[in-house]
């Protein structure tokens, strides 16, 4: 059972789950407009075998958040505090989609901070390596204005996407963490849409690919793909070109999986990082 807790870092007061453990530690990162529980089903598992802490990041969650600051020079900043007010040594940091881009640019940036990274369906694409304009990332990746949206609509759009196969009904507590629920029964995001922009924005201008080379830690890729077609096939040639990249890297293809994974086969997932955890010193 996951205790709650807050730590100060940064000017600001970040949220965390703790599921205790022992042996090396492990930082989860979630990904953008998400919160820490997307964990809940992965974390336990790892606890077993690790000390197991979820963290809401800058303005996610129930963290506390700032008009600005909201690219990585600021959010590899916050995780390097929190790190260390919690008194974590080399620890372990896995990310899921925006979370493992924090993840890539913090390895870079504190080459000894982290034993090793884990990048869950996330950090090897960016806009700016895919060529893609500010005009297109902005188009593609805004957020809808979910603000006002009934909380029963909210669920209904959930349940239409890749995760309505394999829907739980703990998953509405889950999704609820990163909203606002109104007294008129209707939601609101609590990463506000002009902040989402900002984590949008410094996707576009950071080409995370050109930083493998300086990520010296042991890496894992767990990228999920489903199926085949255009899309895995991108999928599986960028991970290749990751791999050449980074000075110590490693796969295991989460197959007939959607990106929400942590959720969708924490198993699987947790067995991956689990044994990548034996590898490593």
């Amino acid at each position: 059972m996951a205790t709650e807790g807050y730590v100060e870092a940064s000017g600001l007061r970040f949220h965390l789950y703790e599921w205790g453990g022992a042996g090396r530690p492990v930082v989860l990162l979630h990904g953008l407009a998400s919160n820490a529980r997307v964990w809940d089903f992965v974390a336990p598992l790892l606890a077993e075998r690790a000390r197991v802490v979820a963290i809401d990041q800058r303005g996610h969650g129930l963290s506390s958040g700032s008009e600005t600051g909201y690219g990585f020079d600021q959010t590899t900043t916050d995780l390097a505090g929190v790190v260390e007010a919690l008194g974590l040594v080399r620890p372990v940091i896995a990310g899921h989609s925006w979370g493992a881009s924090v993840a890539v640019e913090f390895a870079a940036r504190h080459p000894d901070a982290a034993a090793g990274i884990i990048l869950v369906d996330g950090g090897v694409f960016s806009p700016r390596s895919d060529g893609a304009s500010w005009e297109e990332t902005e188009r593609r990746l805004a957020p809808p204005r979910l603000a006002g949206t009934p909380r029963a609509r909210l669920f209904e759009m959930m349940r239409g996407g890749d995760l309505g196969a394999f829907w739980r009904p703990e998953f509405e507590s889950i999704i609820m963490a990163g909203f606002e629920s109104r007294p008129d029964g209707t939601i609101a995001p609590r990463l506000t849409f002009e902040r989402h922009l900002q984590i949008v924005r410094a996707l576009w201008e950071t080409d995370t690919r050109a930083h493998f080379a300086d990520v010296t830690c042991p890496t894992l890729l767990l990228p999920a793909v489903r199926g085949e077609g255009d899309a895995a096939e991108r999928k599986r040639e960028g991970v290749a070109a990751a791999l050449r990249l980074l000075p110590d890297g490693r796969v295991v293809w989460l197959e007939d999986s959607v990106h929400d994974v942590v959720l969708q086969r924490p198993e699987v997932v947790a067995e991956a990082i689990v044994s990548f955890l034996g590898e490593i010193t």
